[in-house]
């Protein structure tokens, strides 16, 4: 990398993608084998999720979770581009100084030309596999939150039911949660939801509500 920056052939992350087996053979102790295999990885890299190229840009405050969280809101960074610090700060645990740092990232023409660069080039600019389509969105707006030990199912499973829905899990119990799922020695977040009038469900009423949609 020392050397293709400081051979001109590198300027920025874009400049990765227009590279040559010819140029990098250039290098010093690069042969055409060792080429071909950087050139095929830099290639594979084109198709990864939205979430690796949100973190790979850099952005201050955005690491692999807050990517995640960017990339299952907005699906595609055409949306991101255009979304407000409102829009931003209305995802789950994105908070003002994280949507600040995103949206003022994308108002610098010189990073937007850098995302034009790089779709141009092939880059994978949307996740559309993992868009939840309006058809799934039973739970959408609604937050749930499991406490104590689950009979059937694996926490991460149940967390995942429930995003497939176009719903979101929490850790902790407040005035905005729908709803909280007590399994066996439930502790203070179901003490939590008894004193703040949310919701208890067992595992039980928690799975045949999202029986309903297969």
């Amino acid at each position: 990398m020392d050397q293709l920056v400081d051979r001109r052939l590198v300027a920025d992350v874009a400049d990765l993608y227009h590279l040559t087996v010819e140029a990098m053979c250039g290098l010093d102790r690069v042969g055409k084998v060792l080429a071909e295999k950087i050139l095929r990885e830099v290639e594979t890299s084109k198709t990864r999720p939205l979430s690796r190229l949100l973190h790979g840009l850099g952005i201050r405050h955005v690491g692999e979770h807050v990517a995640g969280l960017l990339s299952s809101r907005f699906h595609s960074i055409e949306r991101l581009m255009e979304a407000s610090e409102a829009d931003l700060t209305a995802v789950h645990e994105i908070g003002p100084e994280i949507a600040h740092s995103v949206a003022t990232y994308f108002l610098h023409p010189q990073n937007r030309e850098l995302v034009a660069r790089l779709a141009a080039a092939g880059v994978c600019m949307a996740d559309e596999a993992t868009v939840v389509r309006p058809t799934l969105t039973p739970l959408a707006g609604q937050t749930y939150v499991f406490t104590g030990t689950l009979r059937n199912l694996v926490r991460d499973e149940a967390a995942a039911l429930v995003k497939k829905l176009g719903g979101r899990t929490s850790s902790t119990v407040s005035s905005k949660t729908t709803c909280v799922v007590a399994g066996e020695q439930a502790g203070s977040k179901l003490e939590r939801a008894r004193a703040l009038g949310i919701p208890v469900w067992t595992e039980e009423e928690f799975e045949a509500h999202i029986a309903q949609w297969g």
